[in-house]
């Protein structure tokens, strides 16, 4: 596996390193990593010029390829894949030299487009290129899909609304999911909360998976079929709280 060496003697497995066609002046370095770092931890470490003042390629046979020094200047970043060859993400990144003259028009269309193409699972891990619900004038559309940070949360808009100063994340299940809400396991023991909003915005719960409402434990299983157990790991979304489809999805424990 080909590495690279930052100057703090940090490394990063490598698929990638190299200048584009259109760089003839090579002042800008594109890298391709494999790491089971986030996307916010590797922006961090990329972002610490005394780190990438130096960087050296190894080869697989453990011979120094190329050296790049002076591109210390991180341009973008975007977490490309994950699970990629054992590893948890496969982040693409820029780096160029301080001589370089930043385009900013086209870093803000990058940034725009990463915010609104990165999926939803990736979208918890760098939340800076995120918009703030607070910075957002009175009246702004705020459309389906758009994810904006709220109180130290990431959340999506899930209707199409225009901002009120009553309306903020989480005050209105209806308006707003939140992308990193605690995570629970949904077994007997950490059963997974229903929301209030189940009924006006829906739910998705997974067959085989417990949950609670109110003082209550549900399991979320499928009734009238033979063989219910088979359609353990399958999701469907519901209107109802498991109270008031027993018998039909939900079994009270």
């Amino acid at each position: 596996m080909t590495t690279l060496k930052l100057a703090d003697g940090s490394q990063y497995n490598l698929t990638t390193a190299g200048f584009s066609y259109a760089d003839a002046e090579k002042r800008t370095i594109g890298l391709e990593l494999l790491t089971n770092q986030t996307l916010d931890e590797v922006i961090t470490t990329f972002g610490d010029k005394s780190k990438t003042s130096k960087m050296t390629v190894s080869l697989d046979s453990d011979v120094d390829g190329p050296t790049y020094e002076g591109y210390t200047e991180l341009v973008n970043s975007y977490a490309v894949k994950k699970d990629v060859q054992g590893y948890s993400n496969k982040i693409s990144i820029k780096l160029s030299t301080p001589e370089t003259v930043i385009d900013n028009e086209e870093l803000s269309v990058a940034i725009t487009y990463a915010s609104e193409n990165i999926p939803d699972e990736l979208a918890a891990e760098c939340k800076s290129i995120f918009e703030n619900w607070e910075g957002l004038a009175e009246g702004t559309e705020i459309k389906q899909g758009k994810r904006l940070n709220y109180n130290g949360g990431l959340w999506k808009c899930a209707r199409t609304h225009n901002k009120q100063s009553d309306w903020y994340p989480g005050a209105e299940g209806t308006l707003f999911e939140q992308l990193d809400a605690e995570e629970h396991a949904g077994t007997q023991e950490d059963p997974i909360p229903v929301p209030d909003s189940v009924t006006t915005s829906g739910f998705t719960y997974v067959y085989g998976k417990y949950y609670q409402e109110g003082s209550d434990i549900y399991l979320c299983q499928r009734g009238s079929v033979e063989d219910p157990e088979s359609m353990y790991g399958q999701e469907v979304k519901l209107n109802y709280a498991p109270s008031a489809l027993i018998g039909h999805y939900f079994v009270k424990v």
